[in-house]
């Protein structure tokens, strides 16, 4: 059962590669050169169009991030906590801060949650940097008791890719119907 299609895994897998460069401060020419491949081949990988295996293995290689491939699943984890202290930056620097580069991970990371009414079963999927804030937040507007349960790590973006795949059992808004495809969804993660 796959959530992403060829050209998201693609386009994850760059923008990973981005962050962690941005991460880093480091260039695009600067991190192709300690890759030894060329900045268009750089480019492409970030930008989501592609590389190819020996470019990508290189690249993460030169980021110190091996595992991702081991893995396949390269997710940048950020201390919440430092990222507010910053500003968004898109640019590396020569002298930027940490705390920028770190608060540009806190405008792109959140996490995607699913909470269910446990009464009536129905289940939201939802996007928060705060996930349990927000039920909170729908509690107090819900007279049935909620339950978080599960979460990982994704964009608004993936939130709006799962309320088109299971769009078939939107009762309304992002309140899905606990269907077996979005139960055994959950379950998998």
């Amino acid at each position: 059962m796959d959530l992403f299609s060829n050209e998201e895994i693609q386009f994850r897998l760059g923008d990973a590669v981005k962050r962690l460069r941005l991460l880093k401060n480091l260039t695009r020419a600067t991190l192709a050169s300690q890759a030894r491949v060329s900045i268009n081949a750089l480019r492409h990988l970030e930008d989501g169009k592609g590389a190819t295996v020996k470019s990508l293995i290189s690249i993460t290689r030169a980021l110190g991030k091996t595992d991702w491939l081991l893995g396949l699943s390269p997710v940048i984890s950020i201390n919440p906590l430092d990222m507010v202290r910053g500003k968004k930056r898109r640019r590396a620097s020569r002298n930027q801060p940490k705390e920028a580069q770190l608060a540009m991970e806190l405008k792109q990371a959140g996490t995607i949650y699913f909470i269910q009414e446990e009464e009536q079963g129905n289940i939201k999927i939802g996007y928060s940097a705060t996930p349990n804030a927000r039920m909170k937040q729908l509690q107090t507007g819900n007279s049935w008791t909620l339950k978080l349960l599960k979460t990982f790590p994704g964009t608004q973006r993936e939130e709006k890719m799962l309320h088109e795949r299971f769009k078939s059992c939107r009762i309304l808004g992002e309140w899905y119907g606990a269907s077996r495809s979005l139960l055994d969804f959950i379950e998998s993660l």
